[in-house]
């Protein structure tokens, strides 16, 4: 068990009714089998991240196997990259942050049903939006999925060998702080041309994402772009796409009617899938002081 109390950051341990510390702070296990470890001075609105109908939107968009090479390059990422750098040991543990509805860990560990070489694999998930958890409850298993926010994470330190992040904000102190000495990170971010069609329907002047910044004490070990044409079969399609990105907030009712009408029949997808591995930070000297001689 992970899970470390939001409010004391003492270890969770299971009971009858959910999660319990030490101190006797007590939360609930949901019918779906998740917690909700999101303290209320930690929600800046009354129902953070996504909403009900981008979830069920991202949910249906990733079911129709538009986004199969992405978990598939993840795949090959946490098996021939991440997880054989580090030490034997059983089970391995993952953390998915941001894990919405918990798509990618379900066909993460999928595919480690497949390869036996591997010990098995212990996933975890964390999102602040309660919808995209109670949906995703299922995949992870009881106590295994939790309403949290990344940047205060209810996590023990040194508690997670893998950290798996797919278009989800992060705090570089946090990582360090929970991740184990050999820790990993595989994160996907966008390409610089991801969505690209979508983009310039909205913005006059459309811009190339930036890569991602560099990470406080972390390296890349590897770097793979990947991509790939996404068919936009339907009107319903091209929703379910739109709802999943920011740009559903920016687009002209004129543009969305245009794209409905199939005019652009395939969108281009373009991710970087990066694997980083922690380095020791330096430690903050202290300015000399001159020593006077008179």
């Amino acid at each position: 068990m992970i899970w470390s109390c939001p409010l004391c950051q003492s270890p969770l341990a299971i009971v009858e009714s959910g999660l319990a510390c030490c101190n006797g702070h007590q939360f609930d296990r949901a019918k779906g089998g998740y917690v909700n470890l999101l303290p209320a001075h930690h929600r800046h609105s009354k129902s953070p991240g996504d909403s009900k109908a981008m979830v069920a939107a991202r949910e249906r968009f990733l079911s129709s196997g538009a986004y199969t090479p992405l978990v598939e390059l993840i795949g090959q990422q946490l098996f021939n990259v991440a997880l054989p750098s580090l030490p034997a040991q059983e089970p391995y543990t993952i953390l998915d942050c941001g894990a919405g509805t918990g798509f990618y860990s379900a066909a993460l560990a999928k595919k480690a049903q497949q390869i036996t070489r591997l010990f098995p694999l212990s996933f975890f998930g964390v999102d602040i939006s309660k919808e995209a958890v109670r949906r995703g409850a299922k995949r992870f298993g009881p106590n295994h999925s939790a309403v949290a926010s990344v940047y205060a994470l209810p996590v023990a330190p040194h508690s997670v060998d893998v950290v798996v992040q797919v278009f989800a904000p992060h705090s570089d102190s946090e990582l360090r702080r929970f991740l184990k000495p050999h820790g990993q990170m595989i994160a996907v971010s966008p390409g610089p041309r991801h969505l690209w069609e979508l983009k310039s329907l909205v913005y006059e002047h459309p811009k190339e994402h930036l890569p991602p910044k560099a990470m406080e004490g972390f390296e890349a070990m590897s770097t793979h772009p990947l991509s790939f044409s996404i068919p936009l079969n339907s009107p319903s399609d091209v929703e379910d796409l739109l709802s999943m990105t920011p740009l559903a907030w920016k687009i002209s009712p004129e543009n969305l009617s245009e794209l409905k009408s199939g005019r652009i029949d395939a969108v281009q997808a373009d991710f970087l899938i990066t694997v980083y591995r922690m380095t020791p930070v330096p430690p903050i000297s202290a300015p000399s002081i001159p020593v006077s001689t008179s």
